[in-house]
This record gives C-alpha cells, structure tokens and sequence, in this order.
C-alpha cells in the first residue's frame, strides 16, 4: 500500500512539469526544451518534448530521425525524481528543470555556438555540472565555468604534498584578508643574502609596456595591482620561488574562443614548464588567477587544440594580490622549514592554520 500511495504522489508531481521549460541531455544530445505532454501509469512515465532550436544546442543529432519532437519514457524502478531533475538509470537521459540553471546553459550555449557538435556537448555538460555545484543559479558569469583549486608547491611544508604541485580545495586554505596587504606590494620585504639565491630576480617593465597597449586595444582592463607589480622590477625581485619558477609575460593575449567573454594573459612559469599561471579576466573585467600544465599562447603540443587546452584550467586565487601573498608566504615556509631558516610570525600562524583546517577536514571525512 505504502508503495502504491508513493507512486501515485510521484504521478502528480511529474504532471506539474507539463509545459515547463527544460534542458534534455542524453550522450552528446542536449536540448533547450518545452515538456508537451506527461503520461504516467502504474508501469513508469511517458514524456513528450518539443526542442526549442535555442541557439548552441545540439538537436542537430535527432533532427533528421525524429523532427523537433522527442518522446522518452522510463519505468518506475529506473525513474529517479527530484523536483529540478529527473534521470533514467540504464536508459541514460537526464532533464534539468531548475529555471536558473535552464536560463544560465541557454545564455552560456549561445556563446558556444560556433564549435562543433562534440565540443558544444562537453562545453554544455561542463557548464551544467558547474552550475549546480554553484549557489549563484541566478548570475553565473563566466569565472564559474572553471574549478577551483590552489596549486601549492609540494614534498615540503605547509602542504607536504607528493610531487612537485598538488591542489588543495579553497576551504582548506588559511584565509587572506586582502586589505591588509596594499595593492602597492609594500609590504614585501626586500631579501637578504640568505634568500638570494631563491629570488626570482625578473624585470619585464620594458616587456608590459607591449601588453599593456595590447589589452587596451582588446577593451580590457588590468586590474591596478597587476600593473603596478609588474611595472616595478624591485617588486618582482622580492619574490622566491622553490621551484625555479620565473616571471614572463605572454607575447599575446588569449582570447576564450566561441563567443564566450574572457581572456588570459600568462605572467609566470614553472622552470620545467609542468605549470603556467595567468590573469583570468572575464567579460565584466573582473579578474582571478588561473593555472593548468598548458602553454595556451602557444600551439605546443601540435594538434592539441586550444578548446581541450582549457578542460584543464583551474582558478587557483580570487585575486591578484591575494594569489603574490599566498604564493610568497608558503615559498618562504617551505625554504625555511627546509634550509632551517628564521621564520616571521606570520609564517608560523599560517602553518598552524592550515593544520588546523587539515585535522577539521580529516575528522569531518571520517565522522
């Protein structure tokens, strides 16, 4: 009785989506659509949809079979229901009903539109799964589209991660009150001769007079302490690096391709090449720093396309000023740890942080 009683529940609630906008994905098939018609009986439920031919969805793929109209169906012991998502295990289509998340794929697919079939699916898949995970359904801008993460220097304190970089999840990270540090840079300290040997020792004003006439003349804005850091070659040598890490801006500005808003200007590398870190500027001119293994001012590897270059960008600081900060204080804690150097006060409180927050993060998995 009990199960009888849900199943006729579930069969009204289903019947409330009739005429609802929705998004349809099943493989490489997604479809801005309207549902026409639900039909359920004791056996599952019958749905018919009408594709909308919204701009950058993949409908192309049933269109010569089957029209503008699709009709899926799925038993009761298959049928998953939420009330913005239903999914069909084994049969494997899925559709999405929260309208911020509906609005949201539409606006994100019309800037997609000129890639292919298979990179507008992975593109819309991407967006939706970011989309979820984000509680800002009604605004999601583009700095949303890219996972998150801060990638630390590793086999040392504080992290002591295996290899030579790992990534930590921002909850975990000792948090940064960015007005206390000026977005002058005073507040670095000059080095000394015992951490000479660290610095960076870079001077690229000659170098950013070029790319600062560049982003101009693309509409883009760089953001103040971007500008003054890398226009003052004393700034730049104030900074040490574990790693041989070294400063270098990108010979051009890229520009995220299919319509969609966003540009990166890569300003540091890793001395092997193994990580790259730029300024992510959207379509707003607001700006965070971004990190992946790729090069994407250059077409190394060939063959490899700048769209699958961007599957592997992850947005590793909320600012530029707050990205110098971390990056310098956890250099110093690992050259320090490692060489038996004095350390600052705060170099201390920022390693009792993170093991604070690591032992918070390891009780919680286990409880």
């Amino acid at each position: 009785m009990k199960q009888e009683k849900n199943i006729d529940e579930l069969k009204i609630k289903v019947k409330s989506k009739e005429g609802k906008q929705c998004i349809y994905v099943e493989r490489d098939l997604l479809v801005h659509s309207i549902i026409d018609n639900i039909e359920s009986s004791d056996w599952g439920v019958r749905i018919k949809l009408s594709d909308l031919d919204s701009k950058g969805f993949t409908g192309e793929i049933m269109r010569d079979q089957e029209g503008r109209t699709m009709n899926v169906s799925a038993s009761w012991e298959v049928f998953s229901y939420s009330p913005n998502k239903w999914g069909a295990s084994y049969i494997g289509w899925t559709i999405y009903f929260n309208p911020g998340l509906v609005e949201t794929t539409c606006r994100y697919a019309e800037k997609i539109v000129n890639l292919d079939t298979r990179e507008r699916s992975w593109s819309l898949k991407k967006c939706i799964s970011l989309t979820q995970r984000s509680s800002l359904l009604s605004n999601v801008t583009n700095k949303f589209l890219f996972p998150e993460g801060w990638i630390p220097a590793g086999m040392g304190e504080p992290w002591d991660i295996f290899g030579t970089y790992g990534r930590i999840p921002f909850n975990l990270l000792p948090p940064v009150d960015t007005s206390s540090y000026d977005n002058e840079f005073e507040w670095l300290p000059e080095l000394d001769e015992k951490w000479e040997k660290f610095a960076m020792m870079e001077d690229l004003g000659k170098t950013f007079d070029s790319l600062r006439d560049s982003a101009k003349s693309n509409g883009i804005v760089l953001p103040k302490p971007f500008l003054i850091f890398f226009e003052s070659p004393y700034h730049q040598n104030c900074m040490i690096s574990v790693t041989d890490c070294y400063f270098e801006l990108s010979d051009q500005i890229v520009e995220i391709p299919g319509g969609q808003s966003g540009f990166f200007i890569r300003f540091m590398n890793d001395s092997q090449g193994v990580m790259h870190w730029y300024l992510y500027i959207d379509g707003e001119n607001n700006h965070r720093v971004a990190a992946t293994n790729w090069m994407l001012d250059s077409e190394y590897p060939i063959g490899k396309s700048l769209e699958s270059k961007l599957e592997d960008v992850i947005i590793c600081s909320n600012s530029f000023v707050e990205f110098i900060y971390r990056f310098w204080i956890e250099n110093k804690i690992w050259i320090s740890g490692t060489y038996k150097l004095p350390r600052l006060k705060e170099e201390t409180e920022y390693i009792k942080e993170v093991k604070k927050r690591a032992k918070k993060y390891s009780d919680e998995k286990e409880g």
